[in-house]
């Protein structure tokens, strides 16, 4: 859409304004290319991108259900706001999205819009310093989603719970958070599932990619611990800290290894912590930290110490703390999962049919990256007084920008944006409507 000018104003009759900048940054991403690639000519009055676009305006706003799509029909503003010539009905988009879900091609080449729209914005990932070395973390993980009582396709019983549902897994690159890799997979999915290994295989060559000149440093925890993923991590030439799987330990085997290979950090009445590592059989590095308890907080003498075991496999030479903290840090990813889950809102999904979900998580991940972008960017610049915050949460952008109020206005051969907004919202959103246009 043509902007001439962006002007502050006391008034608005719409209140979407902020999806001028995402229909600017997927095109950016190329989606609209994408889009006319993959035209059949079948559909002539609605475009495989104004059905794209349209969906990914609804998941900007946190709206994920096809229904949704109705507020925009017959609305004159939107259409100028965000250059579309139609908006498709409820029924048009759910047939044209399960149309494109079953074209494999298509999925995947709106898939590379994702690196087309991080090298347009020159999507730093950004590295963090483990020991004296800098690394660009890549953080893989599935995350449960919730589908209960719905006969979707796909959907299974969620890692032996009595909830049903999908278990997609993800990447997320760099402590900037992008997303550079999703796939939907059925509930029952365990993480060492054969289509989960390709996939970290794929999201590996991708970080290494994007990272440049810098090591990946891939986190996994230990639902991914496994010989095999070790062994893959080893070839693939990266390097990595896995969560090291202690279910079939032997807790008084741990409590003898603390003494020998560790060093007592703390005590503290009949608590005693280890940390240090050691070579284990296999030949890799383990890394542990060993809490032992003698008795419980009433001071009753236990018969055999209570021994609590966190450790990780790792293939870095760096002090065991800084190996430790490194794997703690992925907590942060958990918050992206969240974000995309509950924020982005597409834990239950709208299809009954897998491939169009699957279409609809790669469609979010596209959508992630986009708000992702002009979170770091406000946070970069520092606005709104939160002066240490490194990152801006998707609710902040989406309650923010997505649904700043605005009026167009056509005056003198121009179009004006009008927006009612606090002067720094305003300014914000100058900034990153100039980075969408440059």
């Amino acid at each position: 859409m043509r902007i001439d000018r962006i002007e502050r104003s006391d008034d608005g009759t719409i209140n979407y304004a902020g999806l001028l900048l995402v229909i600017n940054l997927l095109e950016k991403a190329g989606l609209d290319r994408v889009a006319e690639r993959h035209s059949s000519g079948s559909f002539a009055k609605i475009s495989n991108f104004e059905i794209l676009a349209a969906y990914c305006c609804l998941l900007a706003q946190g709206k994920s259900d096809y229904e949704q799509v109705r507020i925009f029909k017959g609305d004159k503003n939107y259409l100028k706001l965000t250059g579309l010539k139609s908006v498709p009905s409820a029924e048009t988009l759910r047939q044209r999205l399960d149309a494109i879900g079953r074209d494999s091609s298509f999925v995947e080449d709106i898939k590379k819009c994702v690196f087309t729209f991080l090298n347009a914005v020159d999507g730093e990932p950004g590295s963090e310093r483990v020991g004296d070395e800098e690394y660009v973390r890549l953080d893989i993980d599935t995350v449960p989603y919730d589908n209960s009582e719905t006969k979707k396709e796909g959907i299974g019983k969620i890692n032996g719970s009595s909830r049903a549902g999908y278990n997609p897994i993800f990447a997320h690159l760099g402590v900037n958070g992008w997303m550079i890799n999703a796939a939907l997979r059925p509930g029952n999915y365990h993480s060492h599932n054969p289509e989960n290994v390709d996939f970290i295989r794929e999201s590996v060559g991708y970080a290494i990619e994007l990272a440049g000149s810098r090591e990946v440093m891939v986190v996994l925890d230990a639902g991914f611990d496994s010989q095999e993923m070790l062994e893959l991590l080893e070839e693939s030439s990266v390097k990595c800290v896995v969560k090291h799987n202690v279910r079939r330990t032997n807790p008084i085997e741990w409590a003898k290894i603390a003494k020998e290979h560790g060093r007592l950090i703390k005590k503290e009445g009949y608590t005693e912590k280890y940390r240090g590592s050691f070579l284990h059989s296999s030949g890799r590095r383990l890394v542990f930290e060993v809490v032992l308890q003698y008795a419980d907080r009433r001071g009753q003498l236990f018969i055999v110490p209570k021994v609590t075991i966190f450790s990780v496999w790792t293939n870095i030479e760096a002090p065991e703390e800084e190996i430790l903290k490194a794997y703690k840090r992925r907590g942060t990813s958990e918050q992206y999962h969240s974000e995309v889950k509950t924020e982005i809102g597409i834990e239950r999904f709208p299809s009954g049919k897998f491939l169009t979900n699957h279409l609809i998580l790669i469609l979010a991940m596209l959508v992630y990256n986009v708000l992702r972008f002009i979170g770091n960017d406000l946070a970069n610049r520092r606005l709104f007084g939160l002066r240490k915050a490194t990152r801006r949460r998707l609710r902040t952008v989406i309650q923010g920008l997505m649904y700043m109020a605005g009026r167009i206005v056509a005056h003198s051969r121009q179009v004006v944006l009008k927006l009612k907004a606090h002067k720094d919202w305003y300014y914000a959103f100058c900034r990153l409507y100039s980075l969408c246009c440059a």
